[in-house]
């Protein structure tokens, strides 16, 4: 299954659009997490959950370059 948005929001620190992306499973009923750096490189800690995605799964983007792959039909491979 290819990847889709799964969240978007501004960075609390640099301003900038983030999207998170990943494949939901729809029988897993829990909420998964991700933790990690901004991708802007701001250097501000990302800790989101996600319903129905497993921790791990979830890979952040800056909305531009999430955007650009949306309009080419290239997913989040």
């Amino acid at each position: 299954m290819a990847d889709q948005e799964v969240g978007r929001w501004t960075c609390s620190k640099c301003g900038h659009l983030i999207v998170a992306a990943g494949s939901r499973s729809g029988g897993f009923p829990g909420i998964g997490a991700f933790s990690g750096p901004c991708p802007w490189e701001c250097g501000v800690w990302i800790n989101r959950g996600f319903r129905k995605i497993r921790t791990g799964q979830v890979k952040v983007f800056r909305a531009a370059e999430w955007d650009q792959r949306e309009l080419f039909g290239m997913g989040a491979a």
